[in-house]
């Protein structure tokens, strides 16, 4: 005779609609990014939106943040920590945004070429009257500019 085990559910906890709370923040120092659990002081990412699990991470790694019993003074250092980790991840971000924002301009004066029948050595041409014009008007963001690829070749593949 065979033991068949009856069939476990499992619990799905997406389905459990719990949200992050917003008093988290200044009580335990968590912020919630990209919808998950983020801990401001150590950067580690908290299982599940639960407030036993935020507060056993905090009691268990971050007690001495208890001396600061004023709420204002909580809420000033959360901020501050949040501001801090938002900073971080922009670090990263950011380079990656002026790359596809130079990209993008690149494919833009290459449409307005193809469409006015312009000859693909004038993406130079135009690069350099760009860059004329910005050292003028803005020079700290020369180096933005010049990121901007108009060579034959690319305007070429651009336009194909």
């Amino acid at each position: 005779m065979t033991h068949v085990q009856p069939e476990v559910k499992k619990r799905k906890v997406d389905l459990q609609n719990r949200q992050f709370n917003p008093d988290w923040e200044w009580k335990y120092f968590v912020a919630d990014v990209s919808d998950n659990v983020i801990c401001l002081i150590c950067k580690d990412k908290i299982s599940g939106k639960k407030e036993y699990n935020v507060r056993r991470h905090y009691n268990s790694r971050h007690n001495d943040y208890d001396r600061m019993q004023m709420p204002e003074e909580r809420k000033t250092k959360a901020k501050t920590l949040k501001s801090s980790l938002f900073q971080q991840q922009q670090f990263f971000t950011k380079p990656n945004l002026e790359a596809k924002a130079a990209t993008l301009a690149s494919i833009s004066v290459c449409n307005i070429m193809a469409k006015r029948g312009k000859p693909y050595l004038d993406g130079e041409m135009v690069k350099e009257a760009i860059l004329a014009a910005v050292e003028n008007i803005c020079p700290d963001k020369v180096s933005q500019f010049q990121s901007i690829s108009l060579s034959r070749r690319t305007v070429t593949r651009r336009i194909e």
